[in-house]
């Protein structure tokens, strides 16, 4: 009889696993009408051109997408200083950032190819510095 119990007991500790493991997953499945909502974060203020930008960007993409998509504005380093965001931005905790250049090609190296403005100086347009790059390299 006792192992009988035992048993019993077992069985409805699985049952009552699966259901609870059946139950997070249907709960943190998404259904299909929910809307996307995506993060967006900045340093500056709320009266700022940052939050004005954002303001938008939430609104157009709202409309564009018929609501599909939500953008959760987070102003005054609400997500953390710019460092952390772009971190956020890497291991996926955040969507989207409003920045200045540094704090980026800081955390993100490739993201310094952006940050080289001097190699233009030579040059009174892109497509001068274009035209010139491939006559230097064309010679050689």
């Amino acid at each position: 009889m006792k192992a009988f119990l035992s048993a019993r007991r077992a069985g409805r500790a699985i049952m009552v696993g699966t259901l609870l493991a059946a139950g997070i997953v249907v709960a943190g499945v998404a259904r299909a009408d929910d809307p996307i909502v995506m993060k967006l974060g900045h340093t500056l203020a709320p009266n700022n051109h940052y939050q004005l930008t954002a303001q938008v960007f939430a609104r157009e993409v709202g409309q564009r997408t018929h609501g599909k998509v939500k953008i959760e504005i987070f102003p005054q380093s609400q997500l953390g200083g710019e460092v952390q965001m772009a971190q956020a931005l890497r291991t996926g905790t955040q969507e989207l950032m409003i920045s200045a250049q540094a704090p980026i090609g800081n955390t993100i190296r490739q993201w310094q190819i952006f940050d080289t403005p001097t190699s233009l100086a030579a040059s009174t347009t892109p497509t001068g510095f274009c035209k010139d790059r491939s006559a230097a390299s064309s010679s050689t």
